[in-house]
């Protein structure tokens, strides 16, 4: 372990956080994503000082970090206009076709890729 408490050893970025925030009563109550990405890193993340960087699902430009459990996370905020060109558009509509069986035919737009 590192003699800093501030460091970490493993930073993960990804396009959205690996939890979502809870639809009850509490606002700022956090769940765990049941997505793969944060199922197939669980033992990794778990087994290091990790800081997450990624989105936080939402339309606002929160860039405050918490603690889910051991994580760190660091919640990138997204605008509209970003969220649906750069997460609506390149990355479900180019990206996602691309790595993913090509199952549709993957677009391309010039303002997706500058959100992105």
């Amino acid at each position: 372990m590192s003699p800093n408490p501030g460091v970490r050893d493993l930073v993960i970025v990804a396009n959205r956080l690996p939890v979502f925030r809870s639809q009850d009563d509490a606002p700022n109550k956090w769940q765990s994503s049941p997505g793969g990405l944060v199922a197939a890193l669980d033992s990794v993340v778990q087994s290091n000082r990790t800081r997450w960087v990624g989105w936080n699902g939402n339309a606002d430009n929160t860039d405050d970090s918490f603690l889910h459990g051991d994580v760190e996370l660091f919640q990138i905020g997204l605008t509209d206009y970003e969220i649906e060109n750069f997460y609506g558009g390149f990355s479900n509509s180019t990206l996602w076709p691309l790595y993913h069986d090509a199952i549709f035919i993957p677009q391309f737009h010039r303002h997706w890729w500058d959100s992105y």
